[in-house]
This record gives C-alpha cells, structure tokens and sequence, in this order.
C-alpha cells in the first residue's frame, strides 16, 4: 500500500507548503497585518472542513467505487486552474472588507486545488478500509501518514525552501509534485482492489450516538486550543520569534502520528499524567505572567505540557474512533469541526473579550468537560448546580472585595475549593476548579490593570501602560515601545530609544539638514514627536489604530508637540500609495524593534519604494534594535544592489536605550541616501560604513530569516 501513503503523506505535504507560499504571497499583496494571516489561516481551515465534508456526502450518495472517478475528474479540473496554469495575479481591490477581498482572492487563486487536496486522505483511507481483505491494513495510519507529510511540509519550508528559493521558484517546483502526486493516485486507484464495496454498505452502518460526537469533537477542539493558547504565551510573553511558533505546531503533529500510527505509541498511564499536569499548567502560567520562571524553562514546560494535552486528546481519538469503517468520514468531519471551532475560538474571539490569555485554561477545561459527559449519565442536582452558581459568583468577585489581604485571600480561596472538592466527584470539581481559575484570572487582569494605566488586547498582542522609577512604559509583552518621564517638566524630554544622545536624536538635533516633511513608519508612544518644531509636517503610519488611542490617552508627546502630525492606519507600504512622490525630506522605518520582523518593509521593492516618497537629497533611517536578528548586513546588501549610500551607528557605538536606570539596552540605526551630500553629512556625525558580512538581499519574491538569526543571542536570555 505503499502508493497511497506516498499519495497521502504528497498531499498534506502540498498543503502545508501552499498554505505558507501563498501567505507570503498576500502579505506582499494587503501588507504585514494579523488581519491577513488570521483571515488566510480561517480560510485554510474552512476549505479542510469544506473538503471532509464533501467527500463524506459524495460518497454516501454515490459510493466508493464511483467517488475515484468523480475524484480523478475533480483533480483534471483543477489543471484549469493553479496549478495547470500560473498563479495569477492577486489583487488588493480596497472595494469591500479585507477578509471578504482576501477570501475572495485565495477562493480564486488557489481554491481549486486545496479543495482537491483536502479530499484525498480521507478517500484513501476509506479505500483502503474497504480493500482485499489480504491487502487490508488499517485505514487510520493513514491519518498518521498525513499529519506526517504536514509536518515534514512545515519544517523543510523556513529551511529549506525559503532558504535557498524564490516565490516563483517555489510555485514551480509545487506544480511539478502536484503533477507526481496526479500520478501516484492513479497509480494507486488501479493498484487498490475494492472488496465488493456498495452503497448498500452505508445503510447497514450503525448510528453514532451524540455523546460519542460530542467527545470527538471537545477533545479536537481542546487539541487546538491548548496548542494555539500556548503559542500564543510564546510568542508574546517568552520571546516574540516569529520562527517559535513552529515548535508547538510540531508537537501537536507529532501527537497525531505517534497515535494513529500502525503501532500506536503512548503512555499506559497517560490520563493520570494529564491530571497531573493540570496543576502544573496553572502554576506555569502565573509563573511567566510574573516573569518568575527563566525563559529557556518556560519553553520546554510549556511544550511538555502541550505534548501530554495533545497526546491524551490523540489516543482518545484513536481508542474511540468508530469500529465501523462506513463512519470513518463522519469521524473526521466532526473532528475537523472541532479544530476550526477551536481555532476561530483562539484567534478571532478571544482577544476581543479578554486583556489576558485565559483561553490557556480553556483547553484543559474542555478535555475535562468531553470526560465529564463520557462518563457520567446521570444529571447534576439542581442544589449542587446551584452551589457552583454561588461559589462561581464567590471567586469572580474576590478579587475586589478581598484585594489588600494576601493571606486573608488565601484562606477565602482555600475555603471555595475544598468546598468544590468536598462536594462534588473529583472530575467535576476539576472542571469547576479550572473554571474558577479562569475567572480569578480575569478578575485579578482586570484589578491588576486598574493598578496600572492601562492593559488592551487585541489581534496584535497585549498592552501594557504601567510606572516603573518615575517613567510611564508602553510594552507590548516584553517588548519596549516607548517611555516617558511623569514629571511634568521632563514629559517633553525624549527618553526610550530616541533620547537626545541617541543616533536619531544627535541627528534630528544636528542643525545640518532641513527636515521640513518627515514619514516616519511606526508610532509607539509617540517620541519622535517631540523633536517637531513648529515648521515641521510628520506623517505616522500605524498598523494598530489602537497604538494611537494609547499614545493619546497615555503619554503627552503628540498633544504638545509644536509640529503639524497626520496619521495613516494600515501597513505602510499601502498607505504609502497615497502619498504624493518626493514628499518627505526623512523617512523613518520604526517597525522592527518589537523582533518579529515585517520582512516586507524590508525588501529592495520595499527601499524602492521609500526613496521614490522622499526629496533628492532625502534621507531613510532604520531603527533595527533587535534582539534576535541582525538586519544591519541585510541593509547593506540592499542598498549595495539599489546603489544606495549607508551608513550605520551600529558597529561602532551602541547607545543605551535611557540614562535611567533599568530601561537599558542597544539602539543600531542604519541610514540610507542616494545623495552624496547628504551622505557626507551623516558620517561626519560619527556614522560609518563599516565591512559586513553580504547577504543575498532580499526582495518580495525572497526573504530567509535564518540568515539573519542571533542564535547567540536567543540562547543567553535568562529572562
């Protein structure tokens, strides 16, 4: 049966690859925002579950022998499409919302073909389900088979083919598997002889009962909740790498293979492992939110924990998956319906209703919830449901009533959960236990917040306004996106990365340039506002509107600057078009300081695109303080290829941040003129152009992140 593995592992492979090339293609297309991943990742999804669900209908209606053809004709249509022809052109068309026009644009570029692969584990594994019974092997390694090929397309993209290929090259060699993958299905229809397989088949199929598709779909919902909430602690709280958010995708691909495979590997006593890890799942949490636990342990606990959660909801799956093959399509119909629940839970939901990431409880809760309902069948009294009402009520309103006594909260709470424990079976007082946790959270979010300035979530990250030694600090996880004094006659006084000692600051100070007109692309706080004289025209372009509502409501900078400011909301190489050529006398790219960097305001397209929106003798800064990638070598190689001059403080002087105490760091800037002039203006204020290591320059066909790593740098971070 080796041609359908090879089929299947070919397929999800395709998947995986077409998912990650053609969302760097629409970055490019409706620029950086988490809109646009967020919208293509639903899409994927919705198109997966569009797939399962087709093939479950069709081939109840029409049978498995009739299906291959149907199948074999849906992959020929396709070659009329992508992948037969080139990808064409996508378009931004501005005329309708973002996520409309970008489901619009993937429906019509790649749609076809992700329809047809989306279909293909689940045909091969019915037929091999209904195969000779001397060739028969269990359908369900299969599922293993895929979630491997879907593993293996999302490794061996960031190192291997982003590495070394451009998007066109990329595409190329996609079709040409596309084309193998065509061969190997035909191959492999011919090669699979159906054991007498009828529609007749379907209608002697038992009915699968409700709590048996509730359990399915809670475990695979949790499965995804549990993966995503962790990523999300990752990436915002631990270090914001683009690159670690692959780390828990693995492990949560790895969970399936090892479960489905011909020899399922999992511990015996994996349930006990996994209560026991609820407990640790808490501590961790709050843990990190403190910034208690060193990074380079939070990691790994975080990604055990998400391995033993993974791993339970897997062998459940696998153990309780249906003894009937003819229910094998609906099994993974709902499962799928539980990832997308779960998906759009994490990243749609979310972050609109909550300022923390209380879905990292949710997870656990709803493996609970799915054993919950397996295994009892008797219903919850209505004076004990009535007690989990009031103890609910008791934990969500502690935090305000009981918030100066550390040690008389303590008791309170202890006395709420031994109740829980005492009163109810040990899972649902689990349940309501995490459920209790859940809401403590929110509560003390919220107390916590009001102790501080300000705390926001949305769809880019989690911010913070809080005093820190007499300095107001804007931070977006643990990255710093601008401070300011609060004594009120050092509020105008930049601090942060652009205080007066700074490469930025010495520059805008100078006296040798007339920056009458400046873009500066990322707003923070606000800062470089109050270098504005009263002559002087800024133009921020922001992707986050609500960066602007805080720099407003928090921090003074734009209030009193003596300049004229206007705001551009979007990404800026789009709002860009806008903007009349030749119009700033300084541009400045503020958008990488926070380490996931926007590789497309970075391209040589992205430089082109910069100098044609500034004067002659115009100048482009780059603010590249990063702590896990060093774009200083990327920049120079640009500028080399668009004959650019650079110069950079970098090699020779790394500034700190701030005079004060605590709020230190490095700050590198890199400046780039087509000017002579200009050029020799900027070196005579201490900037050279050192020798650096070249690098392919990177263009919107091609960008590689690993060339760039500090992996030094990401392997010293103690906290």
């Amino acid at each position: 049966m080796w041609f359908a593995h090879s089929a299947v592992f070919l397929a999800a492979f395709l998947l995986f690859q077409v998912e990650l090339i053609i969302s760097k293609v629409l970055l490019f297309k409706f620029g950086g925002t988490y809109t646009v991943w967020g919208a293509a990742v639903v899409f994927f999804q919705a198109t997966l579950l569009l797939g399962y669900v087709y093939s479950h209908f069709v081939i109840k209606k029409i049978g498995l022998p009739r299906y291959r053809y149907l199948h074999s004709l849906l992959f020929l249509l396709t070659l009329f499409f992508f992948p037969g022809k080139p990808l064409p052109e996508i378009f931004a068309r501005y005329n309708s919302p973002m996520v409309i026009d970008i489901f619009r644009e993937l429906s019509r570029a790649i749609g076809p073909a992700f329809f047809a692969l989306s279909t293909i584990s689940i045909i091969f594994q019915c037929l091999v389900a209904k195969s000779d019974p001397a060739k028969q092997l269990n359908p369900y390694q299969l599922y293993a088979t895929s979630n491997l090929g879907s593993f293996a397309g999302l490794l061996t993209y960031p190192f291997l083919f982003e590495f070394f290929w451009g998007i066109n090259e990329q595409l190329t060699i996609w079709r040409i598997l596309y084309l193998v993958l065509f061969i190997l299905q035909i191959a492999a229809f011919k090669y699979i002889r159906l054991n007498n397989f009828s529609r007749t088949d379907n209608a002697a199929s038992p009915p699968v009962c409700f709590k048996d598709k509730t359990y399915w779909f809670l475990l695979s919902a949790a499965g995804v909740i549990v993966f995503l909430s962790a990523t999300n602690i990752i990436t915002y709280e631990i270090s914001p790498m683009p690159l670690l958010w692959i780390a828990p995708l693995c492990v949560y691909l790895i969970s399936f293979v090892l479960n489905f495979s011909n020899k399922p590997f999992c511990p015996k006593n994996i349930k006990t492992i996994f209560f026991l890890s609820i407990s640790f799942n808490i501590v961790i949490y709050f843990f990190i939110a403190l910034k208690i636990i060193p990074n380079l342990l939070a990691m790994p606990c975080l990604l055990a924990l998400i391995f033993i959660a993974c791993m339970f909801c897997q062998n459940e799956l696998n153990k309780n998956k249906p003894a009937d093959t003819n229910n094998l399509t609906l099994f993974f119909v709902i499962i799928s319906s539980g990832g997308f629940i779960g998906g759009i839970l994490v990243s749609w939901i979310i972050p609109l209703i909550s300022i923390s990431m209380i879905e990292f409880f949710m997870g656990p809760m709803l493996i609970l919830i799915a054993l919950f309902i397996k295994e009892n069948k008797q219903k919850l009294p209505f004076q004990k449901f009535r007690m989990l009402i009031y103890l609910s009520i008791l934990v969500f309103i502690w935090p305000y009533v009981i918030n100066e006594s550390i040690l008389l909260g303590l008791i309170f709470l202890y006395i709420i959960f031994n109740c829980l424990f005492t009163c109810f079976d040990f899972l649902l007082a689990s349940i309501a236990s995490l459920f209790f946790i859940l809401l403590l959270s929110c509560g003390m979010d919220f107390l916590w917040a009001g102790k501080g300035f300000l705390t926001l979530r949305n769809y880019y990250g989690i911010y913070n306004v809080y005093a820190y030694k007499g300095v107001k600090l804007f931070v977006n996880g643990n990255v710093l996106h601008g401070a300011q004094n609060m004594d009120k006659e050092k509020e105008m006084e930049p601090l942060a990365y652009y205080d007066r000692n700074s490469p930025v600051g010495i520059l805008l100070k100078s006296g040798k340039f007339q920056f009458l007109r400046m873009g500066y692309i990322g707003l923070g706080a606000g800062t470089l506002a109050a270098y504005a004289e009263a002559d002087q025209t800024i133009d921020f372009f922001e992707l986050d509107p609500d960066v602007l509502k805080i720099a407003n409501s928090q921090f003074t900078y734009l209030k009193n600057s003596a300049g004229k400011i206007n705001y551009f909301f979007g990404d800026a190489r789009l709002s860009l078009q806008e903007i009349p050529d030749k119009k700033y006398d300084l541009m400045v790219i503020d958008a990488f300081s926070g380490d996931s960097v926007p590789a497309h305001l970075l391209t040589c397209e992205a430089i082109n695109e910069y100098i044609r929106h500034t004067a002659n003798n115009g100048i482009i800064l780059f603010h590249i303080s990063n702590r896990y990638f060093d774009l200083m070598p990327l920049l120079f190689s640009n500028a080399q290829m668009l004959n650019l001059y650079s110069a950079t403080t970098g090699a020779i002087a790394r500034v700190n941040v701030s005079r004060l105490e605590g709020i230190s760091g490095n700050t590198v800037w890199v400046a780039l003129t087509k000017d002579a002039d200009s050029y020799k203006k900027i070196c005579s204020l201490n900037w050279l152009s050192p020798e650096f290591k070249k690098i392919r320059p990177w263009t919107d066909q091609y960008s590689n992140l690993l060339a760039i790593f500090k992996y030094k740098n990401y392997f010293s971070i103690s906290k």
